[in-house]
């Protein structure tokens, strides 16, 4: 039997910070927390999940004239492995130093919450591994940005250092 949806989705539509709200789903958009309580929330999470952070790169992604999504180039290393998260904010109409600046923490803010929730996925799901769609190819990819180019899945780099391997039992 075949399933047809009802309606065609159009994929995602990313709101201007100066349109952002709760009404639209977009969760944090006015957090108080500042940039430095947000990435050491961040890193705290990372770890939690067997990884150490290498840095935060501030800067901007988009075309050159704008609009530009202000966000953080995250490098960590999980496993003896490279990995890269993207952090774009959400694009500012009317640009501000002040809008800058929250919509940079905006995306911290979301990247906290998301890694909170990858923890808590792993202590009910045996096996999930959340970093992985982040580990830079030999190319110095993403996975999901080999994955998108090529339309299949890369070949990782071995492991640098010592790498704990292990099994999980029902104790």
């Amino acid at each position: 039997m075949e399933f047809v949806p009802d309606e065609r989705d159009e994929g995602l539509t990313v709101p201007y910070f100066e349109e952002a709200s709760n009404s639209l789903g977009v969760v944090g958009y006015s957090t108080n927390r500042s940039e430095k309580e947000l990435r050491v929330e961040i890193e705290r999470s990372m770890a939690h999940l067997g990884s150490a952070i290498k840095s935060f790169q501030s800067g901007r992604f988009g075309p050159e004239g704008g609009p530009y999504r202000y966000g953080y180039v995250i490098a960590f290393t999980w496993q003896g492995m490279e990995g890269r998260i993207s952090v774009a904010g959400l694009p500012i109409r009317n640009e501000t130093p002040a809008r800058v600046e929250k919509s940079k923490r905006h995306a911290l803010y979301s990247v906290m919450l998301r890694l909170e929730a990858q923890f808590n996925s792993q202590l009910v799901m045996p096996g999930d591994m959340p970093l992985v769609p982040y580990l830079l190819d030999a190319k110095g990819r993403s996975l999901m940005e080999a994955i998108a180019e090529q339309q299949h899945f890369p070949q990782l780099p071995e492991p640098k250092g010592n790498v704990v391997d292990g099994e999980w039992r029902e104790g």
